[in-house]
């Protein structure tokens, strides 16, 4: 038999590869998979793999490349796009030139995705009123790509729960071929209250299967973009750290009920969750895309925000670059950035030259790059086992984070996401943390008073004021048992300079007064609808508005938000409806 005398369906946009295989199976009768499949691809289970085919070209030359070439399958009709788009983007030729040859092993371990046989990777899902309306309009039924997505739960047209078809989950019937009917099926599991969850999260993976990243993938401009939602989140430090904390008690708290749902079990696992820690800071390496949609959804709510956030960073990226090549060419004749150069090659540390020779760190850095004078070695050091035995040691005995640091030489965030991933251990560390501290503050005390045994407690107190302070806050009773032992003297207290008292009236009617000023302004795509929209906008005051003490601006900002939702305008005037 030959490709010419076969029927041939079309192969419609959200068509998998494999549907479009079944359907042509349904149409030309009793042909076995097996020998369809070595027709159309000269492989006899090339074409009958449920996500990823190999031999394209082979099939593409059958076809007379009537459906496309290679890259027009791979990338339009499987679902590879989806675990491409937070990878390096000469990685999408190298996947495409694998399923075009004889052989897709490797393909999976490129895309770091687990093997087909595994968990429920056999299961095909399809959404019942999407199957109606195929055979409805077609005649047939196809599997859709979106829906067989692992983040796909719920139909993003419909907004209904996907219902699945275990195929092959015994190992049998490996070439054969299906399409959605009405055989025996199972509901997805997916709980009423996060269905608004699910369906941003399908939202957002449909968009990474069709839209990807606006202008590409790009590591540094992504970090930055989570760092933005972090910030807008209340999770980053004003000095750019994150409250870690703060964020993994919220962020496991939001997914907490789809710890139960394939495939986020493993994901949301309380020793997996500080793995999203290293997603925010370091997006280059390879991490899930899974992974990173969570992180979108649980920092943006939804794709557009994510994209607009992520379209702005580009800009602004652009911009640092084209103003790094004009002080590049103002510098470039510097003798000094020869002088730092060799001094830096010579072992020198570059901090201290930069502070040397009044550079701000970054600059330096860029300047001694581009002009060739110095290669900076930014590598991170490697997290090997002993490294980390060593790290978890030093813990262990209690030592500060700062000791740890300087022993190991590694980063604070490093140790800090080792600690934070062995919660054990750092119980045992703050207990052994409070030891050791409890013992220097006691010795503190006793060398004090062995020295000076005509001091008082007040004397005593003024020498050692931080340490006589812990002592009194975590060591009462043994502190109260060395006071008495002390002579009596006169208690002289200290004047400290009074502060003056905030009036909170007079600064919620200065902000009030500003509020009211602002004029008409256009609301960005990326904005929240919070208080911040208005914030933002403010003229420099002398304080900081906290809303929480300033109930009437609270108010009035309050009401327009109101407004706003109930508009839903992009153009707002401040003005209308009066002074609030």
């Amino acid at each position: 038999m030959k490709s010419n005398s076969l029927i041939l369906p079309s192969l419609h946009k959200d068509m998998t590869f494999f549907s479009w295989m079944s359907t042509t199976q349904v149409l030309n009768g009793a042909i076995s998979g097996y020998r369809l499949s070595q027709v159309l691809m000269q492989n006899g289970s090339a074409g009958c793999r449920l996500d990823f085919p190999s031999h394209l070209d082979a099939f593409c030359r059958s076809t007379s490349y009537a459906f496309g070439h290679p890259e027009d399958i791979a990338l339009g009709h499987t679902s590879l796009p989806y675990f491409l788009a937070f990878r390096r983007q000469s990685l999408t030729g190298e996947c495409i030139q694998v399923m075009q040859g004889d052989s897709v092993e490797t393909l999976k371990f490129k895309l770091g995705i687990a093997p087909a046989h595994y968990r429920d990777s056999s299961d095909l899902k399809f959404c019942p009123a999407c199957r109606d309306e195929d055979m409805d309009t077609l005649g047939y039924s196809y599997w859709h790509r979106e829906h067989q997505l692992p983040s796909a739960h719920l139909c993003h047209k419909h907004s209904t729960g996907l219902w699945t078809i275990p195929f092959r989950s015994v190992g049998l019937q490996k070439n054969a071929f299906i399409v959605p009917s009405r055989a025996v099926i199972e509901q997805a599991i997916s709980p009423l209250n996060k269905a608004s969850v699910l369906k941003a999260i399908t939202d957002i993976s449909n968009h990474l299967l069709v839209d990807q990243l606006p202008g590409g993938f790009d590591a540094l401009q992504l970090h930055f973009t989570y760092q933005h939602g972090l910030r807008e989140q209340g999770l980053l430090t004003k000095a750019g750290r994150i409250r870690v904390e703060d964020f993994l008690e919220r962020f496991e708290q939001y997914f907490r009920q789809l710890k139960q749902i394939p495939p986020y079990q493993r994901l949301l696992l309380a020793d997996n969750i500080p793995h999203f820690l290293k997603l925010i800071r370091k997006p280059r390496g390879h991490h899930l895309t899974l992974a990173h949609i969570l992180l979108i959804e649980f920092l943006f709510g939804n794709w557009e925000l994510f994209s607009a956030t992520y379209a702005w960073e580009s800009q602004f990226q652009l911009d640092l670059q084209i103003r790094g090549e004009e002080e590049h060419s103002l510098h470039a004749v510097d003798d000094r950035l020869i002088v730092i150069a060799q001094q830096y090659n010579n072992g020198a540390s570059l901090r201290s030259l930069a502070s040397q020779y009044c550079y701000d760190i970054q600059t330096l850095m860029r300047l001694l790059e581009k002009s060739g004078l110095a290669q900076i070695k930014k590598r991170p050091k490697v997290l090997t086992s002993e490294k980390v035995a060593e790290v978890l040691r030093l813990l262990e005995a209690g030592k500060p984070l700062v000791e740890v640091q300087s022993l190991t030489q590694l980063s604070k965030s490093s140790i800090d996401r080792i600690l934070n991933s062995q919660p054990d251990i750092k119980t045992a560390w703050q207990e052994s943390k409070f030891k050791n501290s409890l013992e220097l503050r006691r010795q503190q005390f006793c060398e004090v008073r062995k020295q000076y045994p005509e001091y008082s407690a007040n004397e005593i107190r003024g020498e050692i004021l931080t340490s006589y302070k812990w002592l009194l806050k975590h060591d009462l009773s043994w502190l109260k048992s060395q006071l008495a032992l002390l002579p009596k003297g006169r208690l002289v207290r200290t004047k400290s300079p009074s502060k003056d008292r905030i009036d909170w009236v007079k600064r919620d009617q200065i902000c009030l007064s500003a509020l009211m000023q602002l004029d008409v302004f256009i609301i960005d795509s990326w904005e929240r609808q919070t208080p911040n929209i208005f914030l933002r906008r403010l003229p420099t005051l002398n304080f900081t508005p906290r809303l929480e003490r300033l109930p009437l601006s609270k108010k009035w900002i309050s009401e327009k938000l109101v407004m706003l939702q109930t508009n839903s305008i992009e153009k707002f005037d401040l003005r209308v409806g009066g002074s609030g």
